[in-house]
This record gives structure tokens, C-alpha cells and sequence, in this order.
């Protein structure tokens, strides 16, 4: 694992920045040198600290959190691992830390949030700060979209009840009627969408754009926005349900996404009025996503640090 000559290593513990240091030289006992060096440095660390060893060229090496006292390996799921993909996950293997600083896919932290969540458990702080981040990313995307839906059905009502319940003042009983009176109130009730959509295809009309598609990028980026309220609140209230534990892993970073899908579809809107050629289209659409995305991340980490998460991904 380590090159011959590598020269100057050095074991950090990020949380109080010391640990000792050493000239190593490869050889065949060189990793178990180095693991029992992280192991012994564990005993008085407190849970959370990242050992992490470091070459003289600051590239990373052997990576531990500490556990109770020990140094335990990271550990993603194999299904979390896939949905990164190969840079994303090559990134997370080489320094987790940074990447959790650097990262502008909010859907890749919000999935590996969302897989230490599940494992700390139901009802942990973890678990409701995530929720609350998702929370907030939604409402992001709908801040300037309230005149859509009935104000007694509003998806808004969701996060309001599912932020109560992060703060320990609404039951998931609570947040399971109100879920299910925003998905049972039929689209021929949400007038100020019907409304946004005639609208837009009269501005698609003065300006040579596509009426069909203004029209139909509008009521997609409505049905995107409930779609994004729901994960958020079946998190909470389908907790006991045959599917909980897939859904538990990966529930957070669906929030991400169909918030990124309602934001597009806002942008297919105004590209549909004005009648742009597919081309530029695309690449609007490719922007506001990524756009979204990042705005989720850092949300995220707003709400948590990386050490955060991480004392929950040991093996």
C-alpha cells in the first residue's frame, strides 16, 4: 500500500490536530506499524476524531474513525458506494473529509448522510438534522412557488409538521395525516397551477415559444415539488413499513433529486417561452440542476460537519 522511500508520515487526529510523526521506510511491516500507531492513538481520542496518515507529499493514506476507543475502518454500502459512482467514490476513498468539504453534488452527501443516519438510528440527533436539511432544500425550490397549491394541502404544511417533529414537537402520526391530505387533494384543485401554466402559454404564445411544452413544464415542477415533500415525509411516517430499511438509506438523497427535477422543470418553462433551439435548452436545464444540487450540499453542511456523519460509517 505504501511506496518504497515515501519518506516523512504523519498521523493527524483532525479533531485536535496533534499526533506524533516518523520517518517510515517500506517494508513488510510498515501497515501494521502504522495501524497499531492509529489504534493506539484512539484510546484518548473522543468518538468522531478522523486519523488519517499522510505522506511528506500530503497524499492520503490509511483513513480510521474513532470508535470507543478504537480505530475503525470507513464503510459504505455497496449500494450507496454505486450510486456515487467511480470519481465521486474515488474522492470519498482518498481523503472523506475533503470531500465532504469540496463535494457540489448535494444528492451524493445527502445519500451518504442518509446511510449514516440509518445507522445511528431512529430518533437520533442524526437523524432529525438530516431530515431538517432536507426540509430546507425543498423549501428552496419552493419559496417562490407558493401560489401553487391549496393553502390547507400546501406542501409547506409537511415540512412545517416535519420540522416540529425534529424538534421533538409533532408525532409521526402527525406528519403522516398531513402527507396523506397533500397527496389526496387532486390536481384539478391546485388553481394556481393551472393558473402558472395558462400563463405560460400565453408568454409562449407572444414570443414564438411552444405552448405545450410551457404548460406541461409547469405542472411537472408542481408534481416534482410533492414528490420531494412526500420523501421527505414518508421518511418520517413509513418507518415501520416491510420497505423501511432501503428506504431509510435512501430516502434523503430522493429529496435532492426531485427538488434538482423541479428546478429544471422551471427552466424547460422559460426555454419553452422564449423558443430556444434544443441545444442552449439543454444546457440551461444541465446548469440549474447542478445549481440545485450544489445549494443542497452546502445546506447540508450548514446543518452538519463531516465528523458528523462519519463516526457512524465505521464497519
Amino acid at each position: 500500500m505504501f511506496e518504497e522511500d515515501a519518506g516523512m508520515w504523519k498521523l493527524y487526529a483532525l479533531k485536535a490536530y496533534d499526533g506524533w510523526q516518523g520517518a517510515l521506510r517500506y517494508s513488510s511491516e510498515t501497515e501494521a506499524v502504522i495501524a497499531d500507531a492509529m489504534h493506539a492513538d484512539a484510546v484518548c481520542q473522543e468518538d468522531g476524531t478522523i486519523l488519517q496518515v499522510l505522506s511528506s507529499e500530503a497524499m492520503g493514506r490509511l483513513i480510521r474513525v474513532v470508535r470507543a476507543g478504537r480505530a475503525e475502518p470507513l464503510v459504505l454500502s455497496e449500494e450507496t458506494q454505486a450510486y456515487l459512482g467511480r470519481s465521486s467514490r474515488a474522492a470519498w476513498r482518498e481523503d472523506p473529509v475533503l470531500w465532504w468539504q469540496e463535494s457540489s453534488r448535494g444528492d451524493h452527501l445527502f445519500r451518504v448522510a442518509g446511510e449514516a443516519a440509518y445507522r445511528a438510528g431512529r430518533n437520533t440527533l442524526l437523524h432529525r438534522e438530516v431530515a431538517r436539511a432536507a426540509c430546507s432544500c425543498v423549501r428552496l425550490v419552493l419559496l417562490d412557488k407558493e401560489a401553487y397549491f391549496p393553502e390547507e394541502t400546501h406542501p409547506r404544511k409537511v415540512l412545517e409538521l416535519v420540522r416540529n417533529w425534529c424538534d421533538g414537537c409533532a408525532s409521526e402520526a402527525d406528519v403522516r395525516d398531513g402527507m396523506w391530505r397533500m397527496l389526496n387533494t387532486p390536481e384539478t384543485a391546485w388553481a394556481g397551477v393551472r393558473t402558472a401554466a395558462d400563463r405560460a402559454m400565453l408568454e409562449a404564445k407572444g414570443k414564438g415559444g411552444d405552448l405545450d411544452k410551457a404548460s406541461d413544464a409547469v405542472w411537472s415542477e408542481a408534481r416534482f415539488l410533492v414528490a420531494a415533500t412526500e420523501a421527505v415525509g414518508r421518511y418520517v411516517s413509513d418507518a415501520n413499513t416491510a420497505k423501511a430499511s432501503w428506504y431509510e438509506r435512501s430516502w434523503a438523497e430522493r429529496v435532492v433529486t426531485r427538488c434538482a427535477d423541479a428546478a429544471k422543470a422551471d427552466t424547460r418553462r422559460l426555454v419553452a417561452e422564449t423558443g430556444l433551439s434544443r441545444s442552449p435548452a439543454e444546457d440551461a436545464e444541465v446548469r440549474t440542476h447542478s445549481t440545485v444540487l450544489a445549494a443542497c450540499a452546502d445546506v447540508l453542511r450548514d446543518t452538519l460537519t463531516a465528523y458528523d456523519v462519519l463516526v457512524h460509517l465505521h464497519s
